[in-house]
């Protein structure tokens, strides 16, 4: 055998070793062996050793977080993105992909939502368009992941401006007003854009006149985003009207 297909044997045992003691849930000790296996032969250019290696650097997120490691978990998924995330090996994709889709839970769980959809929208901005299964499938479950959050989102929204819509202390009018932003966009991303309009239309109401900067910014987007669904509501229409007057037509021949 070359040197290569025996560093090949030690990879894969060193991955088993690891995945074994993953299984017996002996995490810290998994973590170990994940540690050992990334040190050994994580600058290898072998590409079936550097599956190994991108499986490894996943599994050890998967185990930071069961062990409630979450920032920990995040490094390691970050870590995997930075060194495989160009690769264009089949196998190292789909890793890649379900490391991206675990960041976003690890986000969620952390509450920190606008990241863990960002983290989606990646996701889903490089991989939306495979069409390899096993990575479908992980576009897939991001895509529910995504809607699930910005679901939560659009409820905790909607609570806050019903608590806090009347206050006056400026710090708290500032996140009012933010969150009533979101509402609009995460009512357009649903296809409400009637109802995306009218929570512009309310955020512009409630705070045009507002003299801080801060909630200025948050009304100026608004309006662009007001103004940018308008647009796009009006293509749609028209699109929509050329269409039916050209069936029509071509039925009247």
């Amino acid at each position: 055998e070359t040197d290569t297909e025996i560093k090949q044997h030690v990879a894969k045992a060193m991955f088993k070793k690891g995945f074994c003691l993953f299984a017996l849930k002996l995490y810290d000790n998994a973590i170990k062996a994940y540690d050992e296996l990334i040190q050994k032969f994580g600058n290898e250019t072998d590409t079936e050793i550097k599956q190994h290696v991108a499986l490894t650097m996943n599994s050890k997120g998967i185990a930071l977080g069961i062990l409630d490691r979450y920032d920990d978990a995040l490094k390691a998924y970050d870590e995997l993105l930075q060194k495989f995330g160009n690769e264009t090996d089949t196998e190292i994709k789909q890793t890649v992909a379900l490391a991206m889709n675990n960041k976003g839970i690890a986000l969620g769980i952390l509450d920190r939502y606008d990241d863990a959809l960002k983290a989606y929208d990646e996701l889903l901005q490089k991989f939306g368009n495979e069409t390899d299964t096993e990575i479908k499938q992980t576009v897939a479950r991001a895509m529910f992941g995504k809607g699930a959050y910005l679901l939560f989102k659009l409820k905790s929204t909607g609570d806050l401006i019903q608590k806090f819509g009347n206050e006056t202390d400026t710090e708290i009018k500032q996140i009012v007003a933010e969150a009533m932003f979101w509402k609009g966009v995460i009512l357009y991303k649903f296809d409400h854009k009637e109802d995306a309009i009218k929570a512009y239309d309310e955020l512009i109401e409630k705070f045009g006149y507002d003299t801080d900067t801060e909630i200025k910014q948050t009304v100026a987007k608004a309006m662009r985003e007001k103004e940018s669904s308008i647009q796009k509501k009006a293509k749609s229409v028209s699109f929509i009207t050329t269409l039916k007057s050209r069936v029509f037509g071509a039925f009247r021949r």
